[in-house]
């Protein structure tokens, strides 16, 4: 073994980890619940799903249907005391972490983390 060869094995060495570290960045930040989310909300069948339990606990609760639509979700706003509100974007979005944290925890990555640049509101 001769010092150019060890310097080249640990420059590749160093390469491969460099590599593998950017790979694995990418992949937290597709584990973020603001990802998740759009997930949902894209899929049909699993967003009326939330929705259909969420307006029929509130009409329960003494929520009425208005025709309002919101803008997030485009599903119908609901009232209660004159204060409209959307219903399905809590279940979405409580959904959506529920999922993230599941694909953190699968990565080893602590479930209360959120990928780069994620805002939670």
């Amino acid at each position: 073994w001769s010092d150019a060869g060890s310097t080249l094995e640990e420059s590749t060495l160093e390469s491969m980890m460099t590599d593998t570290r950017a790979s694995v960045g990418h992949w937290i930040q597709s584990v973020g619940t603001k990802e998740e989310e759009a997930a949902i909300r894209a899929d049909y069948k699993l967003k009326k799903h939330l929705a259909t339990k969420s307006i029929g606990k509130k009409l329960r609760e003494g929520y009425s249907l208005t025709q309002l639509q919101c803008q997030v979700c485009k599903m119908p706003l609901m009232e209660s005391l004159g204060v409209p509100e959307c219903v399905v974007c809590p279940q979405v979005r409580k959904k959506a972490q529920k999922r993230a944290n599941s694909k953190r925890r699968k990565s080893g990555i602590s479930p209360g983390e959120e990928s780069p640049g994620y805002e939670s509101s």
